[in-house]
């Protein structure tokens, strides 16, 4: 493995099947053993790092694969993507998050005129 990217779109090596993950999201390539370059490759919704419960936007950084990601609003490992372009790019699952609890991930989210996803004013 050099790189494979990731996204919602048929020309993804790895497809994540979710509303807030633009067709060509990501492009994750291997540095060195055990370090990967996770570039987001102009998503609509963005790449974040999450750490420490913050999350910092993400536009090419080098990253281990325990770290995790949220890709628009949907979370996962590294790793997990790992696995899955391995595995023949099959669609891996979200790591369970804080918002995972609600029945409607998006109850709390509004469509804007630019087509992104944002948090319904309290």
């Amino acid at each position: 493995m050099t790189s494979f990217t990731v996204g919602r779109g048929e020309q993804a090596d790895v497809r994540l099947n979710h509303d807030t993950i633009s067709r060509l999201h990501l492009r994750v390539t291997l540095v060195s053993p055990g370090a990967y370059l996770v570039e987001d490759l102009g998503s609509a919704n963005g790449t974040w790092l999450l750490r420490d419960e913050r999350r910092f936007p993400l536009t090419a950084e080098r990253l281990g694969a325990r770290d995790l990601l949220l890709l628009g609003d949907y979370s996962i490992e590294l790793a997990q993507l790992l696995d899955a372009y391995q595995q023949g790019a099959q669609p891996a699952r979200p790591t369970p998050d804080a918002d995972s609890n609600t029945r409607d991930p998006f109850s709390r989210y509004i469509r804007s005129e630019d087509g992104r996803y944002v948090r319904k004013p309290k």
